[in-house]
């Protein structure tokens, strides 16, 4: 749906004026972004009082979510790494042993190689995530670099998930 004038968004938002949004409508209005004419965007700026600093906020959230998924990545893997040395410790420590049939000695060595696939998997799942991130923030900051409103921009890169606002509009 394309807001062709400022009542039409305000109808879609369900206020009486834009001049008195909550946060939450703020949030509502940065969604519909995409839907509105690029000069009625930009009045935005003058017609709703603080909407530069929920961009702002917006902004300092998407940051601050990212960082923590990559610095909850980077645990995760350090776990993975440590878990999977303890159990190829243990494999190694019981092929070391005299006296082991073959049989044995084979599924202990297939283990080992289990072991050291599952890390490589899990290493270039990793590899895949952290350039999925780095292409989204690579994104975001392009549309910012050619001039792309910082609003449509955090929205463009899922504002409305980092603020907590779960599905997108688009998708309701």
């Amino acid at each position: 749906m394309t807001f062709d004038n400022e009542d039409a968004v305000a109808r879609a938002l369900e206020v009486a004026s834009l001049r008195d949004l909550s946060k939450e409508k703020r949030v509502e209005l940065a969604a519909m972004l995409p839907d509105i004419p690029e000069p009625l965007r930009f009045r935005l700026y003058d017609i709703v009082p603080d909407f530069r600093a929920t961009e702002l906020a917006a902004v300092d959230a998407y940051e601050r979510t990212y960082a923590a998924g990559l610095d909850a990545d980077d645990k995760n893997q350090e776990r993975l790494h440590a878990s999977l040395g303890r159990t190829r410790d243990i494999i190694e420590g019981k092929l070391a042993r005299d006296g082991l049939s073959e049989e044995y000695e084979r599924y202990l060595i297939e283990s080992l190689k289990e072991a050291d696939q599952l890390e490589a998997e899990k290493d270039t799942e990793n590899k895949a995530f952290i350039s999925n991130q780095a292409r989204e923030t690579r994104r975001g900051m392009l549309l910012l670099q050619l001039g792309v409103p910082i609003v449509t921009a955090i929205v463009v890169v899922g504002a409305e998930a980092i603020l907590g606002r779960g599905v997108p509009r688009s998708t309701r």
